[in-house]
């Protein structure tokens, strides 16, 4: 079954470019847990789209790596967290954005009830 699984993975790749491919080994050693996590391809072309030769955006990604990654879909929570970077790729890949980050506070909820349900 791993076997098959890790065929997949090697299928994913098998025809991507220099930088995705350099993007895929550098995101594995920032973080392992990637490597069998189909979802690491995805972000590699985010990542060589941005920065084919890794001259500004690895830093971020080995910071980002460093934080601990959930249980399922490291690569995918990689990416959310590496978004402000990301995004002219997200732009121009046509794919719809995850909800954007904001610095500034939520507005603060109003202490006024509702009529609501039994009143």
């Amino acid at each position: 079954m791993e076997s098959l699984a890790q065929r997949g993975l090697v299928d994913l790749i098998a025809e991507e470019s220099e930088p995705v491919l350099n993007w895929i080994r550098w995101i594995h050693e920032a973080a392992p847990a990637t490597v069998k996590d189909p979802g690491t391809t995805r972000l590699a072309r985010d990542c060589a789209q941005v920065d084919p030769d890794g001259t500004r955006l690895r830093v971020h990604v080995q910071r980002e790596a460093d934080r601990p990654l959930p249980d399922e879909h490291k690569a995918d929570a990689l990416r959310y967290r590496l978004e402000r970077w990301l995004k002219p790729a997200w732009k121009e890949s046509g794919q719809a954005t995850p909800p954007r980050r904001t610095s500034e506070a939520p507005p603060e909820l109003t202490q006024r009830r509702s009529a609501g349900i039994g009143r």
